[in-house]
């Protein structure tokens, strides 16, 4: 069968969608043969961080991987791209038109959620384009309503035919733990059946029956754990100007913002050093989680209280009008 021929086939299975697999849609998607397509403005999906630097916007992304971007690799393209190199694939979208829940966060009726081609899209905008194309996918039509379908379809996007990116093996293992966190909730042995093994051994030919059985084995270590949100510099900086913008701040002296673990070690020296030296008497730091052990810390609801005790307590000792953090979002 030729490549036309291919695509007309491909195109008729779409009035039929909810008998899909998410396997068979992304085929259509790399075929280029979904027929549900919307013209998308691009500032809805990414922010501003400083002038020319664009991020995703993490509010309108589905995350299925670790970490949800390289700027490194967006700027690779970037050069290529001027230099004459064209990347105008569709992005995916999928579009909730009731309430649901994904991987326990709520997403509201009517929303849309990214979940294929962010570099993509962040190259264009790079570029100075605002639209461009994207696949429109119904959760409730085309995936009907079923949770592992988003996981799945997200992850098989990530595959390099798609993305470019190689989908990272961290990321199957989110998809498998968090299939067996919602067999567990529904009452079921949370081990996968031996047809939803199958499954991820199809679709996923990086891994094998060891590693199966081994990410399996190893649920009891964090199954229900979302990626942990990862900072790039260019966030870090635009964070610290936030805050530098805000009026309520006045008079303070703002660090850059730090991992948590470090909060109280050398940072935390230098920035009175810092208000000495400016007459300062107002110090802000901003602290972020740096890495998952760090996130574990802070969502124990331990180390945030015993931080701003002890800043506190340093606050009166040195007689200042405010010393505290901002704990950013992890």
């Amino acid at each position: 069968m030729n490549k036309n021929n291919m695509k007309a086939q491909l195109k008729v299975i779409t009035s039929n969608s909810k008998e899909l697999s998410p396997s068979k849609i992304c085929d259509l998607i790399k075929e280029d043969s979904w027929d549900s397509v919307q013209k998308i403005v691009l500032d809805d999906y990414v922010v501003e961080v400083t002038p020319g630097t664009f991020i995703p916007n993490v509010t309108k992304h589905f995350q299925s991987r670790p970490i949800i971007h390289s700027p490194e690799y967006v700027q690779k393209k970037v050069t290529e791209s001027k230099n004459g190199k064209t990347y105008r694939e569709k992005s995916t979208i999928v579009y909730f038109p009731e309430k649901a829940t994904i991987n326990g966060k709520v997403i509201e009726s009517n929303s849309y959620l990214f979940i294929g081609g962010i570099h993509g899209v962040l190259i264009d905008r790079h570029l100075g384009k605002t639209e461009k194309d994207a696949n429109i996918i119904n959760f409730k039509i085309d995936l009907n309503s079923e949770e592992w379908k988003v996981n799945r379809l997200a992850n098989l996007l990530n595959i390099p035919e798609v993305e470019y990116q190689a989908l990272e093996n961290n990321a199957i293992k989110l998809e498998i733990h968090r299939l067996m966190d919602r067999r567990a909730e529904q009452g079921l042995d949370a081990k996968p059946s031996d047809e939803q093994r199958t499954s991820f051994l199809k679709d996923y030919p990086q891994i094998d029956a060891t590693r199966w059985s081994n990410w399996v084995s190893s649920h009891k270590l964090g199954g229900r754990r979302e990626p942990d949100k990862v900072y790039t510099q260019a966030e870090l900086d635009a964070f610290k100007t936030q805050l530098e913008n805000m009026s309520q701040y006045d008079g303070y002296c703002i660090t850059d913002p730090c991992a948590v673990a470090s909060w109280d070690s050398a940072i935390l020296g230098r920035a009175i050093i810092t208000c000495c030296d400016k007459e300062m008497k107002k110090l802000l730091i901003p602290l972020y989680a740096k890495n998952a052990t760090q996130t574990k810390s802070l969502k124990s609801g331990k180390l945030e209280p015993k931080i701003k005790n002890k800043m506190k307590e340093l606050k009166e000792f040195l007689d200042w009008e405010d010393i505290s953090c901002i704990i950013m979002k992890y």
